[in-house]
């Protein structure tokens, strides 16, 4: 999954586990890798959907085991299924990966009002176009173009 410049994946979260101040540092690529290996069920196509390599996702996994201390994933026949506790986990990390999408689109919109683009609430350009990129992020193309048009 491609990055934004507003947060980038190497950004991090602390997340509060209780009140006695047990926390847990989680990077948000680790959270997006963690995503789609629940998605996919298997680390090589985890990994195409993200386009990194497949020998960087499974430390990244490992990595988030150790930093939350319990197994998000287990192995079985059919490739990678969460946990019980991966469930759980992965829910909270989807609300929490919408919720920076939400951001990252608050962001995008009122950048493009301060640079005088416009880039309207709900993707409307006047005078150019919209696109969303993997994880929703808009971007204004004022050429007209979307970045999907300079693809191919």
């Amino acid at each position: 999954m491609p990055c934004s410049l507003s947060f980038p994946c190497d950004s991090s979260i602390s997340l509060s586990a209780d009140p006695s101040g047990f926390a847990v540092q989680i990077n948000l690529r680790l959270l997006r890798q963690a995503q789609a290996l629940a998605v996919y069920g298997s680390f090589s196509r985890a990994a195409e959907s993200l386009k990194i390599a497949q020998p960087t996702l499974s430390p990244g996994i490992k990595e988030l085991e150790e930093r939350v201390g319990l197994p998000p994933f287990n192995r079985s026949r059919s490739g990678h299924e969460p946990t019980d506790f991966g469930r759980v986990f992965l829910q909270h990390a989807s609300e929490l990966l919408a919720k920076v999408g939400d951001l990252e689109r608050e962001v995008a919109v009122d950048q493009g009002a301060r640079d005088g683009r416009a880039l309207g609430r709900l993707g409307a350009v006047r005078g150019g176009s919209a696109s969303a990129d993997f994880r929703g992020t808009l971007r204004c193309c004022p050429s007209g173009r979307t970045p999907a048009d300079s693809d191919g």
